[in-house]
């Protein structure tokens, strides 16, 4: 019979003094640390970047402006660089900067070659120094949180293993590292020892625990993606909910109140702990298409996973793998939410033997994210999500959902697996229970694959019938689009009976223990490793660096004349401008100003009025303009110049006005207005009554995010109009020392009175609510190390009295 093998147990042919280098708590994230270098070498030893994507090109643009302005000593709360001007910091722009892991694990010193990026941290020492070595550290950190959540709920060393090297290798992760979308993975990969922390918390009252638990919530606020994190908040909450259940049938009143008391207190003082970051963001998110009232239903729901999706968590490429050979509901997407055959094997095992309430609440979490994840296409059940949970209406794209039921899944898999090996260490009446339902799941899947081969045609042509019907517009790849699917699924049925193969001998004792990890573990990497593959696009930095060369068009526009730039094309990466100091009319963010995206609806972008009110100086294209001259042309376009542009300040003596923005707004767009003489301001200004014509100058002195200094002349009281973007919060004015208040003009820039004379105009920018909120964060923090080291302390002094 063969022995029960555990990897948490010293190895066979280690003494008892290096028996620890067994321990899964070391091993497991060894051999992951492996894997992440294995698949990754071209980015580690050969020191490359990924894809150069529009998102990750926009990511980096944004970290080398934060960059340009710490080395000047300044910390950029404003980007003028975008839309006129928006906040910086309360849309996490510069952010980034306050999540205690950027330092831990990039390092403290600045990289030469890649501005805004940090050498010298864990993860630059892990990877060799990789250019991409912080997105590794969290592939590697989540892998081996699951590892770890997995050994708490009872699962040994190759369990650990293979639920690791599923998450570590999951399609839907993989490809957020190559299209930009890192701050995702990031939020993602803290999910398990969110879960972790939660359910230690709940098992032993402590101050210490709670903490913990306080802390594993502050690091997913702190990642940034606030949607993730959101997620994490509900799927503690059931799990919360569901041991609550457990607590009611069992009459364990006290437990309820002291559980319900751990969560409240460690979510709260976690989300308090990044109130520098949220209090401001909310302050300000009434000013951007996330307002208080939240994005609207069509584009919240615009990508919903249609609940026929569900087939390519088995199947990968049945709706296509991404990309161009994507052909299901959401509008495009860059990977198939697929498990990995292993994880549904073994996650259904858990589900169908396992008696656990833990079991219950992977299940339920898992559950409610996949039902959540339909949106538009079951609003029955999305509807109370969207209307019901506070601050939920502000996010878009329900299938992100699905980070939760990853984890569960990959969760379940663990505990699966190992009452599999449970149950072939143990009684022969246990096994005898198993032999038979699996040994009749390994036929029909043969049954399955036989079939599925040898009907390959048939099953291409039915789904290339289903995608003519769908998509009548891409009827010529159809076919192509079957031939995929039929391949996918006998790919799937192929690694299902090889996994149900090994489950059979494993239980009937036929290979030890540690042969069937090492094997499915094996069957795993061989199931995923090729899809890193297509996913995965190392980039040479030169490719990359080469977005942020300075080239002679930028120096031009850089030493012209102040004014803002509209691209008539996404010939160059938009917000790469931006990084060489070009204000843009536009940007990419995902929290665009409001009045942006009204105009953008009415296709209004280039309407000559909002052009000039905006300083929009410079047009660039990379084609020739007929019937304009350009004033610089090279190899990469050609910029001409807008002759109706406003200067960025200017001064007015008439005005009308249109207290409701829109509404100005509107006034402005319209044929009749006249932004070279016409002025529409929200209220009247103090002590100023509308007059005539004004001489006099208004000159800008300093410019930076977060200040803007003018010196004017005026002969006569005036309206000193400055073309950046009005902001109901954060920004202030003094006229020579005394605060005045900050006037909307033309619904969207900003605009003091200035009295007769010269004077000194200083704005000044600061999130509305940074005081409280930094009070409030390191209040939190004090509370996090209090509670943390109070047993420590007491522990100690117990010891010393003993003593």
């Amino acid at each position: 019979m063969a022995a029960k093998v555990d990897l948490g147990s010293p190895g066979k042919f280690l003494s008892d003094r290096w028996g620890w280098l067994a321990d899964s708590r070391l091993l497991v994230p060894f051999v992951l640390y492996l894997v992440v270098l294995f698949v990754w070498r071209e980015n580690v030893f050969g020191r490359m970047a990924l894809a150069a994507s529009p998102d990750m090109i926009s990511a980096t643009a944004l970290r080398r402006i934060v960059a340009g302005w710490l080395e000047q000593g300044v910390y950029p709360f404003w980007n003028p660089y975008f839309y006129g001007g928006m906040a910086m910091f309360e849309t996490f722009q510069s952010s980034w900067l306050f999540y205690p892991l950027t330092w831990l694990i990039e390092g403290p010193f600045p990289d030469p070659a890649n501005p805004g990026f940090y050498n010298g941290g864990l993860a630059w020492l892990l990877f060799f120094g990789s250019p991409v070595d912080f997105l590794l550290f969290h592939h590697l950190l989540g892998a081996v949180g699951i590892a770890f959540l997995v050994r708490h709920l009872g699962g040994r060393g190759w369990a650990q293993l293979v639920a690791g090297l599923l998450f570590l290798l999951s399609p839907q992760l993989v490809v957020l590292s190559d299209v930009g979308h890192g701050s995702k993975l990031y939020d993602i990969a803290l999910l398990p020892w969110l879960l972790l922390a939660l359910d230690r918390a709940l098992d032993r009252f402590s101050l210490g625990r709670i903490a913990l638990l306080a802390v594993a919530f502050s690091m997913m606020m702190a990642a940034q993606h606030v949607q993730i994190a959101y997620y994490g908040y509900i799927a503690a909450g059931l799990w919360w909910l569901v041991r609550q259940v457990r607590n009611v049938s069992a009459k364990r009143a006290a437990s309820i109140g002291r559980e319900t008391v751990t969560l409240l207190a460690g979510g709260l003082v976690g989300l308090a702990s990044t109130a520098v970051i949220y209090f401001n963001t909310l302050a300000y998110a009434g000013e951007t298409i996330r307002g208080a009232e939240g994005v609207g239903w069509d584009y919240a729901t615009s990508w919903s996973y249609h609940p026929l999706e569900s087939i390519s968590m088995f199947v990968p490429d049945f709706f296509g793998f991404g990309g161009h050979t994507y052909w299901g509901w959401m509008p495009f997407t860059d990977m198939a939410l697929y498990w990995g055959v292993a994880a549904a094997v073994f996650a259904l095992i858990a589900v169908i033997s396992v008696r656990s309430w833990r079991v219950t609440a992977l299940v339920l979490i898992g559950l409610v994210a996949w039902v959540a994840s339909f949106g538009k296409f079951a609003p029955i059940l999305y509807r109370p999500f969207y209307e019901l949970l506070p601050l939920f209406n502000k996010f878009r794209v329900p299938s992100l959902i699905h980070s939760l039921v990853l984890v569960s899944v990959l969760v379940l898999a663990g505990i699966g697996l190992q009452r599999v090996f449970d149950v072939a260490g143990g009684d022969e009446q246990r096994r005898r229970a198993w032999k038979k339902p699996l040994a009749i799941a390994l036929l029909i899947c043969l049954v399955l694959f036989v079939f599925a081969v040898l009907l390959q045609g048939p099953v291409a042509n039915a789904v290339s019938g289903w995608v003519e019907r769908l998509h009548p517009e891409r009827a010529a790849q159809a076919l192509d689009f079957g031939k995929r699917a039929a391949v996918s699924l006998v790919r799937s049925l192929f690694f299902t009976s090889l996994i149900l193969g090994v489950l059979v001998a494993v239980i009937h004792r036929r290979v030890p223990l540690a042969f069937a990890g090492a094997a499915l573990a094996v069957i795993v990497l061989f199931d995923l490793v090729p899809f890193t593959g297509r996913l995965l696009h190392p980039t040479s930095t030169r490719m990359v660096n080469r977005v942020f060369y300075e080239t002679e068009m930028i120096r031009y526009l850089n030493g012209a004349p102040r004014g803002r730039l509209v691209p008539l094309d996404r010939s160059r990466p938009l917000n790469s401008w931006a990084a060489f100091g070009i204000e843009l009319h536009g940007g990419y963010t995902g929290s665009k100003p409001s009045y942006y995206s009204l105009v953008e609806r009415r296709r209004q972008l280039l309407n000559p009025n909002l052009l000039a009110a905006l300083n929009v100086r410079y047009i660039y294209s990379s084609q020739e303009l007929q019937g304009l001259e350009p004033v610089f042309q090279g190899p990469d376009g050609f910029v001409y110049v807008n002759p109706n542009a406003l200067p960025r300040a200017y001064l007015r003596g008439t005005w009308e006005v249109v207290d409701d923005s829109r509404q100005a707004l509107e006034r402005l767009l319209e044929r009749g207005f006249n932004p070279h003489s016409d002025l529409i301001l929200d209220r009247d200004p103090k002590s100023l009554e509308s007059g005539g014509e004004v001489v006099g100058s208004a000159e800008i002195t300093l410019y930076t995010p977060n200040e803007v200094r003018l010196r004017v002349i005026s002969e006569s009281p005036a309206v000193l109009v400055l073309a950046d973007a009005f902001s109901a919060s954060g920004w202030t004015a003094t006229v020579d020392g005394s605060p005045v208040e900050i006037l909307r003009a033309n619904g969207i820039v900003r605009a003091v009175a200035v009295p007769v004379g010269g004077s000194d105009v200083v704005f000044r920018y600061r999130p509305a609510l940074w005081t409280i909120s930094v009070a409030v964060t390191v209040a939190s923090w004090l509370v996090i190390l209090t509670a943390a080291l109070l047993p420590l302390l007491r522990r100690s002094a117990y010891r010393r009295s003993v003593e």
